[in-house]
Formats: structure tokens, sequence, C-alpha cells
């Protein structure tokens, strides 16, 4: 029985380590049958039967205690080589550390460590982006970095930096607002350009709304100097013969100084 104890923990063990134990069961049956053969009465042949037993008993926790600590290095080695932060030598660095734990206790504070490092690779590039937006207020994006900074799992950094972004695009939003109000635009492109800045998903479609109105105020200060030039040029008492190449340049004016 106690044979095919050590055979059930074979699937992680080594074909050696399997060698050794099973030498060490028949070398204490081997030394139990002659210490039987050589006793003087049933006691003695009763004592020397129990050694043996209790010799082979503790092959056996050995041995399934070997296996199980194998087992569960397996299985830290696979949550490691998931982490999907850490690069390939750092992975190979905790699994080292993984395979050299001479108990469950080493094994889990090795995961814990590649775990923490992980993490930490994560909040690092939150910290970068949160610090990359360019519409929030200092205090603001270290008051988000810090948040980043107690977050325990992924799933919580991520989440911190969404609201951070979010925070981001609405002050873009309010920013934007308040710069096309102040543009000289007709009422409808006024509504029309305030209606992009609401509807845009990120900051590009803010800058984007905000440069499409401040074209269109370009194109209204272009037509406002263009009507007072040529006002002026009919005040002067010139032929229409004399004003046409002035009035001429002035249509094909590209900008407020031509």
């Amino acid at each position: 029985q106690k044979k095919q104890e050590l055979k059930t923990n074979q699937d992680t063990s080594t074909n050696q380590e399997i060698t050794d134990a099973q030498g060490k069961v028949e070398g204490f049956v081997t030394t139990a049958k002659d210490a039987i053969n050589q006793a003087q009465n049933e006691q003695e042949v009763n004592d020397k039967k129990q050694a043996a037993l209790d010799n082979i008993s503790g092959v056996v926790a050995e041995n399934a205690a070997k296996a199980k600590l194998d087992a569960a290095k397996e299985e830290a080695k696979k949550v490691i080589n998931n982490l999907k932060h850490l690069d390939g030598d750092e992975k190979t660095t905790y699994c080292n550390q993984v395979g050299s734990a001479s108990d469950q206790k080493g094994i889990d504070e090795a995961v814990a460590a590649a775990k923490k490092a992980d993490l930490a690779k994560v909040k690092d590039a939150a910290k970068e982006t949160i610090n990359a937006l360019k519409n929030l207020e200092k205090k603001d994006r270290d008051d988000y970095c810090n948040k980043v900074q107690q977050a325990s799992k992924e799933d919580d950094v991520n989440k911190v930096v969404e609201d951070a972004k979010a925070a981001d695009l609405a002050k873009a939003k309010d920013n934007a607002t308040k710069d096309i109000n102040k543009m000289n635009l007709t009422p409808d492109q006024k509504t029309a350009a305030n209606e992009a800045v609401n509807k845009a998903k990120d900051t590009d479609g803010v800058t984007q709304a905000v440069n499409d109105a401040k074209a269109n105020e370009a194109k209204n200060n272009l037509d406002a100097a263009k009507k007072a030039a040529k006002e002026q040029l009919n005040g002067l008492g010139l032929s229409e013969q004399d004003k046409k190449p002035f009035e001429n340049e002035i249509n094909n004016a590209q900008d407020e100084k031509a």
C-alpha cells in the first residue's frame, strides 16, 4: 500500500525522486525482514514491524509533501507568467524565487512580490497618462495620482484614470464653450460650434470643434474687413474704371492684413 501511495505522487515528482523514495522503502523492508528473522520473541517481531512501518510512512509523507509543494510551485509560476505588465526577465526572476522556495510561505511571498511589481507598472503608466491631461489643474492631477497610488488592484487604477479623463474632457468642453461664445460668429455658427463641442467624445474632438469655429471667425472677420475696405474705396470719388483694380485686390485678399 505504501508503495502505491508513492506511485500516486509520481505525477508531480521526478523519476529520480520516485526511485530514491522507493529505494528507501525497499531498504526499510529488507532491514525489517532481517531484524524479524533475528527476533527472539513475538514482541520483538511486532516492534520491528512497527519500526519499519513508521519509517516507510515517513518516506511516504515526505514524498507527498514534496509533491504538494511542487504542484503549488507550478501553479504559482502560471500566475506569474500570466501577469500582463512584467517583461520576460522579470517573470523569470520571480519564477526562480518560486522554484527556490522551501515552503508554501516562500511561494506565496514570491507571487505577492510579482503581483506588486506588476501593479506598480500599471500605476506608473496611469500617472503618466493623468499628468499628460492638459485641461486639469495640477492639484486635480495630483489628487488623481494619489488615488492611483492607493489603489489595490488594476481595475481600481483603470477606474481612476477613466475618471481623470472624463474630468479633463469636461474641463476642455467648458473652456471651449467659453472661447466660442467670445468669437465673432453668427448665432447659427455659435450654436453649431457648441453642439460639436458637446458631442465630442474626446479632447481631440473638442479641439477640432474649436478650430472649425476659429476658421469661421476668421472668414467672418475677413468678410467684414473687405466690406469696410470697399466702403472706404467707394468714398474716394474714383471712377468705376479706377476702382476696379482695387476692388479686385480686396476681393482676392486672403487675410485682413492684405
